[in-house]
């Protein structure tokens, strides 16, 4: 059979064998795998890069470079992202998202939040 795809903005096709399909839940079948959402990506490196106090620097700097390119925000750069604090934000919103803290040395979620929203600290 001809499976065709969408594949970013143009139209994709390829001949495949019934064995070649992939089964996906619902019991529907998949002839082209799809990729998972740029974020999945994003935030499983941002995973793999993290320390006990947070974010490893040279992987930071390299993650944020691609946010700040994937998210094109006008007048947006490394360097703000730093000075913003997203880093924190991020770990703080994984740390949420997976039921324990993440990137830092807090030992539960009050913690976390505490030290997040500490206004002395990040004067939001």
């Amino acid at each position: 059979m001809r499976a065709f795809w969408l594949d970013v903005d143009a139209w994709r096709s390829k001949l495949v064998k019934i064995s070649d399909l992939n089964w996906i839940e619902g019991g529907r079948a998949n002839a082209v795998p799809s990729r998972p959402p740029w974020h999945h990506d994003f935030l499983s490196r941002w995973r793999g890069a993290l320390a006990e106090r947070g974010t490893k620097w040279k992987e930071r700097e390299i993650l944020f470079g691609e946010l700040v390119a994937k998210v094109a925000i006008p007048g947006s750069d490394v360097n703000e992202l730093h000075a913003l604090d997203v880093d924190a934000l991020i770990n703080c919103l994984l740390s949420l998202v997976d039921g324990r803290p993440v990137g830092s040395r807090q030992q539960n979620l009050v913690e976390v939040l505490n030290s997040f929203l500490n206004v002395e600290r990040r004067q939001r």
